[in-house]
């Protein structure tokens, strides 16, 4: 059974590189070449992206119901149906390019530049291709999250989980890209879950730490030179000098009194 990752790889197989470069009016040799680099760059970034802490940011979206669904990766019809235009086809357009803004932020029109460099396409052709990838690589993870009933952090921890496989999709002659990191640098899918998973409860640990650093204060406030609490009497004094020394006196001499004792006479021991 292939896995999601082979389902994404698979839906650009050698009919639709055909078909697009017939469209297009590209060599198929060119929109392969394109394509056997931009589908794992794609999901390269996204490992790193997420690696970095924003796996949140970029899966959630993907999993929401406005977001433009493609049913069947392997069909044909339908994915070439992206390309012909129109308000929903364009839909998915964009938001394969939001994908690849937030992917690569003010590196974008750097990596159409390279791609097109690359791949020996027109600038224009080179666009609508890192559109159309983005939009099918998010549309089989959408899928994958749906049917597996993944969270967006999950599906970053799975996705991070296979970067060693994904890293070997990509092409020897394929140049490092705005953004790259090499598979040693990104930072392990487990540790990336629970870094996110932390994420919304640090400023609960924060609002933790400083009561107990106003609670030492405040003990440390009221303890003595010798570190006992001070009494009462003695604190409130700061207030009202007089009314304390008259009560402190008071206590002082009620206590002298009781504390003497009369004399027991002790039998003598013969």
């Amino acid at each position: 059974m292939k896995n999601y990752l082979q389902v994404i790889r698979l839906a650009f197989s050698r009919e639709l590189v055909q078909h697009l470069a017939a469209r297009l009016g590209e060599r198929e040799s060119a929109v392969g070449k394109a394509l056997e680099g931009m589908v794992p760059l794609v999901l390269c970034q996204l490992v790193i992206r997420a690696g970095e802490g924003e796996g949140r940011n970029l899966f959630s979206p993907m999993l929401q119901a406005d977001w433009p669904r493609i049913r069947e990766l392997q069909n044909l019809t339908e994915i070439l149906a992206l390309v012909g235009g129109g308000p929903d086809h364009s839909a998915a357009l964009d938001a394969g390019e939001g994908l690849l803004g937030r992917l690569f932020g003010a590196n974008r029109s750097r990596l159409d530049a390279l791609m097109s460099t690359y791949a020996g396409l027109r600038p224009d052709s080179t666009v609508l291709l890192l559109r159309l990838v983005a939009a099918i690589v998010a549309a089989g993870l959408a899928r994958h999250a749906t049917r597996r009933q993944l969270s967006a952090l999950r599906l970053s921890e799975e996705l991070g989980r296979a970067k060693n496989k994904i890293y070997s999709w990509l092409p020897a002659d394929l140049p490092r890209w705005p953004g790259y990191r090499r598979r040693a640098a990104v930072q392990a899918s487990h540790a990336v879950w629970a870094a996110e998973l932390a994420r919304p409860y640090w400023v609960l640990v924060l609002a933790a730490a400083g009561a107990a650093v106003l609670a030492l204060l405040a003990l440390g406030a009221w303890a003595g030179p010798d570190g006992r609490l001070k009494p009462i009497g003695v604190l409130l004094a700061v207030a009202d000098p007089d009314s304390v020394r008259q009560k402190v006196s008071e206590s002082l001499d009620s206590t002298a009194a009781t504390l003497v004792l009369p004399v027991v006479p002790v039998p003598a021991i013969w």
